[in-house]
This record gives structure tokens, sequence and C-alpha cells, in this order.
């Protein structure tokens, strides 16, 4: 009884935790469609007010790839660049995996790119540039901002992950 405690705790304080505050806190402020460019996408920009404060930025992209010789699925590595009306710059790395490499695939990402303050009023710009060749092609892109979001507090993912491992291991023990 005390394994099955544990683990459900784990699982609820570890990752259902977690992915909770990463991808459902918050309200879309914009979704913005990237246009294709040689390397990437065009840059946006848009505006964005103290009372947003956090926002967080994803990355949604659709991909496809025909069938591989080769059987390590292709990966699509994209620095992510966001410029605040202060003139602050701060690049991020965004890497996708496909999972599929000898047959077609097509795969939707949605990835969390980062949390920001806002402290004042101003513009941002977003630069998504590919930083090297992939055997994936872009089909669609999309920039989401998210405004209000919640972060998790890692105190509760550790000892989620601590009960889960305890869960786990008084279950092989048994």
């Amino acid at each position: 009884m005390l394994k099955i405690a544990l683990l459900t705790l784990g699982v609820l304080l570890c990752p259902a935790y977690y992915i909770y505050f990463m991808f459902f806190t918050g309200q879309v402020i914009h979704a913005i469609p990237l246009v294709p460019a040689q390397q990437g996408f065009q840059p946006v920009t848009f505006s964005v007010e103290p009372k947003s404060n956090p926002i967080r930025f994803v990355l949604q992209v659709s991909t496809e790839h025909l069938p591989l010789v080769q059987t390590t699925p292709p990966t699509l590595r994209y620095l992510v660049t966001v410029k605040q009306a202060d003139s602050t710059s701060m690049s991020y790395k965004v890497q996708l995996n496909a999972l599929l490499a000898t047959e077609r695939e097509l795969k939707d990402f949605n990835q969390t790119v980062v949390t920001l303050p806002v402290v004042a009023a101003g513009n941002i710009t977003v630069s998504v540039q590919q930083t090297e060749p992939s055997q994936m092609s872009t089909t669609k892109g999309t920039l989401i901002v998210k405004e209000r979001v919640l972060s998790a507090n890692m105190s509760v993912v550790g000892l989620g992950a601590a009960l889960l491992t305890a869960g786990v291991l008084m279950l092989f023990a048994a």
C-alpha cells in the first residue's frame, strides 16, 4: 500500500505538477504565424505590457521528413533570439527530434523556449534561425506568447522525484 501511495504522490508532484505549470498556465496573448526565411523564419515583433508579467514563449513547428537510409532520426536545431525594447538580447537553443528515421514522418512540436519578466511596456522582437542543415523540413511555424504564466516550484518537483524513486525502489525490492 505504501508503494502505491509513494508512486502516486511521486507522479502527481513530479511530472504531472511540472507539465501543468509549463503547458497549462497563462493565457495566449499572441499567436504569430512565422514566415519561412532562408535559414529559419523571419523575425517577428509584438508589444507587451507589465500587466502580462511574466510571459512565456512557445515555438510550435510542424515538420516532415522522408524515409532516410540512416537509422538515427533527424534533428532540427534553432537559435531563438529575444530582443527587448531596452536592446537587451538573449538567445536560446531549441532542438526538435524526430522519432523515426526509416519511415516518412509528420510531426508537430510545441517547445517551450523561455519564461521572461515584463518590467515595462514595449516591443519585443523574436528571431528563429536554423543553426545547421537538417533532413527535416518545416511545413508551418507559430510563435505563441502566453501572459501571466506560473512557474513550477522546483522543490515540489524534487520532492515528487524523490517519492517516485522511493516507490519504484520499494516496488522492485519486494
